[in-house]
């Protein structure tokens, strides 16, 4: 629930107020799977489930990946973790 949800005691999930979050996560990979990511990630972003991928560079000069995606809100968590892994499965 959001702060503004918590405010008035429920969550907007109907009518013209009703909003939904999306699901993120972050992954630290190994240079070999980092590598694999760099090559074919244009075939996760195509996924009409996946919102933004995004690559940070944190100052240890690890990458992080940051990947938004359609999150239990929507009903598709299910689907959008199953499209996640299976890209990251790929060998």
């Amino acid at each position: 629930m959001c702060n503004d949800c918590a405010d008035i005691g429920e969550p907007y999930t109907t009518g013209d107020n009703a909003h939904v979050w999306n699901g993120q996560l972050w992954l630290w990979l190994d240079w070999q799977k980092s590598r694999l990511f760099h090559v074919n990630v244009l075939k996760l972003v195509t996924s009409p489930l996946i919102e933004k991928v995004s690559v940070i560079y944190h100052v240890d000069g690890k990458e992080i990946v940051d990947i938004v995606f359609k999150g239990a809100g929507t009903g598709q968590l299910d689907e959008s973790m199953t499209v996640i892994t299976e890209f990251f499965s790929c060998k």
